[in-house]
Order: C-alpha cells, then sequence, then structure tokens
C-alpha cells in the first residue's frame, strides 16, 4: 500500500484517520501541525499527504507550499471543517489553487477517503513502498 503523511491538529481525528488507514495497510506517520509534516516529508517523502488547513504553528496552507516547493510532484490531500461563513474566505478553493490534488470537507469519512487515496494513487506514474 502507501505511505501517508497525516497532518492533524485535532488528536481524535488524527487518531481515527490513522486507524482507518493502517487498517487497510497504509503506511501512515501523523504530525500534529504543518511543520511537523513539512519535517517529515523533508526526512522522507511520502506517496500522499493528507492535510486539515487551520491549525497552530504552520497551517495547511502553507505546509501544501512549502511541501509542493520541495516536491512538485507531491500528491496532497486537503480537508478543512472551517466554513467560508465568518471570514469570508474559503480554504478548500485556496488548497486547490496552492495545489492540492483534492479538497474535502470535514468531518469526511474514513472510507471515503480511502477511495479518494486509491483514485490519486491509481493515477500516479509510480507509487512506492516506503
Amino acid at each position: 500500500m502507501a505511505s501517508i503523511i497525516l497532518i492533524e491538529d485535532e488528536r481524535p481525528i488524527r487518531i481515527a484517520l490513522e486507524r482507518g488507514l493502517t487498517s487497510v495497510g497504509h503506511k501512515v506517520r501523523c504530525a500534529a501541525n504543518g511543520q511537523e509534516g513539512l519535517d517529515m516529508y523533508q526526512a522522507t517523502a511520502a506517496d500522499l499527504v493528507i492535510t486539515d488547513i487551520v491549525m497552530p504553528v504552520m497551517d495547511g496552507l502553507e505546509a501544501i507550499q512549502a511541501i509542493l516547493a520541495l516536491d512538485p510532484q507531491a500528491t496532497i490531500i486537503a480537508m478543512s471543517g472551517s466554513s467560508s461563513g465568518s471570514t469570508g474566505y474559503d480554504y478548500l478553493t485556496a488548497a486547490r489553487k496552492f495545489g492540492a490534488a483534492r479538497t474535502l470537507p470535514k468531518p469526511t469519512g474514513v472510507r471515503v477517503l480511502r477511495e479518494i487515496i486509491e483514485e490519486l494513487l491509481a493515477a500516479k506514474p509510480e507509487t512506492s513502498t516506503a
């Protein structure tokens, strides 16, 4: 299966997604913010990155830009539970503009996420087994 970096600041969500992805054979490394995720990617790239957007230290939009600057071929899924309502800012649209391959509103079920991961990995020319 795939090597995945999961960047999510909310511990219960991070644990649930990690369990759901490892249960089908993915190797998942978890980070609590964008900087930790970027550091992980710099140490050892992954087949796929899943990132929340609104987080402390380094947000997901900054992480997307930094990871793609390191590796323009990186495949990134961005998720956010924040809507554009009060701020007028649409985080998921911004994530697409910054290069996320897919965006998902939170909460998103693990089953849906696994299907999207399979679809994205199948579209990649070569998937490592890191």
